[in-house]
């Protein structure tokens, strides 16, 4: 059965896929209590995001570049040779941003899962963290 999209009868918003409320947002401001530790991962993670987009724009100017010259003014490799090594180049710094971007995601969202997990035992009391240390045994 497929999920309803588009108005909801009660309160005309939209709905999406995964949700039928419509209140979902990108950021659920309930998780920044929990993410005061990690606002300098998060504003790097967005940085990392921004630099990656640029790089993306060189490379596709890159490729164009490329294309042109070979397809349109018909030159061969060796008239291209610069450009194809800058085009290694961007595709290098593509990958490093792509591995530090899921870094800092792996370090921020391991860290928020710990303040989360911190705060569940303090909640559930001493006798929950002897339960748990229990049955891991």
């Amino acid at each position: 059965m497929d999920p309803v999209v588009g108005e909801t009868a009660t309160r005309g918003r939209a709905v999406g896929w995964f949700c039928d409320t419509g209140l979902v947002r990108p950021l659920d401001p309930r998780l920044m209590r929990y993410a005061s530790g990690i606002r300098t991962l998060l504003i790097a993670s967005v940085l990392l995001g921004i630099a990656a987009a640029v790089v993306v724009i060189v490379q596709a100017v890159l490729i164009a570049g490329i294309l042109a010259e070979v397809i349109i003014d018909g030159q061969g490799v060796a008239a291209v040779s610069a450009k194809l090594g800058w085009l290694a180049a961007v595709f290098a710094v593509r990958a490093g941003l792509a591995w530090a971007t899921e870094e800092i995601a792996r370090r921020s969202a391991s860290s928020v899962t710990a303040g989360l997990r911190r705060d569940l035992l303090h909640r559930r009391g001493p006798r929950s963290a002897v339960a748990l240390g229990r049955t891991r045994r």
